[in-house]
């Protein structure tokens, strides 16, 4: 079997274990809706963000991006294994800190804390920024964010782009300045190919 075959053989895969759509919730930008393959997040599933470095607001992109994966379920959850969470920014981004499940664990626990948060049916948004992580906890978050049905933020440093990606969406952020970002599409669960094409947001 080539390559291609067998990439093809995936994809119809995955699509099949979306026979049953769930439903999707806008990205608060409606240029990035557009852009993305199912016009908005699908709930039941986590996201990658992708960042060359720290300090380029893949943080408040996510935050920005989840907004309305809190209109059904209001608590949401921050796992900060690296001390780099800020509530405070948060709450400039119209989060609710009231609201805010904040959970500090040792990194080695991250994984497991991670997947209880996405299995939580009472949980909208979930965060978890980590520079290091064991790629065979991927699997499990996923099937723990289609249990929960609520939206995860998965944020690691651009050198896990060569691992397998389990998330719907893998990003790419790159910083453009104050308050901007680009993003690029690196992945997208049940398609072959992505479009190379950029967009700018503003946060």
């Amino acid at each position: 079997m080539s390559v291609d075959q067998l990439r093809s053989q995936i994809c119809s895969l995955e699509r099949g274990s979306l026979e049953s759509p769930r439903p999707c919730v806008s990205s608060s930008f409606s240029a990035i809706d557009k852009w993305l393959p199912q016009a908005g997040f699908v709930l039941g599933s986590f996201v990658e963000l992708l960042h060359d470095s720290h300090g380029v607001g893949s943080y408040s992109l996510a935050l920005n991006l989840a907004r309305n994966a809190r209109d059904s379920k209001p608590t949401w959850a921050v796992l900060d294994t690296e001390t780099t969470f800020n509530p405070p920014v948060a709450e400039a981004s119209g989060w609710d800190l009231q609201q805010l499940v904040l959970i500090k664990a040792p990194l080695q626990e991250g994984g497991w804390c991670f997947t209880q948060l996405l299995r939580s049916k009472d949980i909208g948004a979930c965060f978890w920024s980590s520079a290091s992580m064991d790629n065979m906890v991927f699997r499990r978050l996923q099937l723990a964010a289609e249990c929960g049905g609520g939206l995860g933020f998965v944020i690691r440093p651009m050198t896990a782009v060569r691992k397998p990606c389990w998330g719907s969406l893998r990003l790419h952020v790159v910083s453009c300045g104050l308050s901007k970002v680009r993003l690029r599409l690196l992945h997208a669960r049940g398609q072959p190919t992505v479009s190379l094409e950029e967009i700018e947001v503003t946060l």
